[in-house]
């Protein structure tokens, strides 16, 4: 299997004056944030790319064993369907 690049990500980047969304790390479009759960039900946010429609998912930056909360990775979990 081949590698996957991601891309990073900064919690609310696409709000601040000057910054852009995040870009998908397949295709280069823009990403949207969803609502959705994970194992435990749990609501977690998830990016979704509307241009390619691969299944993404946000992985939390860690820094001295420590999660560093509003920065982390983008990465395929999926082939691209478009």
């Amino acid at each position: 299997m081949t590698e996957r690049k991601c891309t990073e990500y900064i919690e609310g980047d696409w709000v601040e004056e000057g910054t852009h969304p995040c870009n998908c790390p397949v295709c280069g479009g823009w990403l949207a944030w969803e609502i959705g759960h994970d194992d435990n039900l749990n609501e977690i946010d998830v990016p979704v790319c509307n241009k390619c429609k691969t299944e993404l998912i946000a992985l939390p930056y860690f820094e001295d064993g420590e999660c560093v909360e509003g920065i982390g990775k983008i990465c395929p979990i999926s082939e691209r369907k478009r």
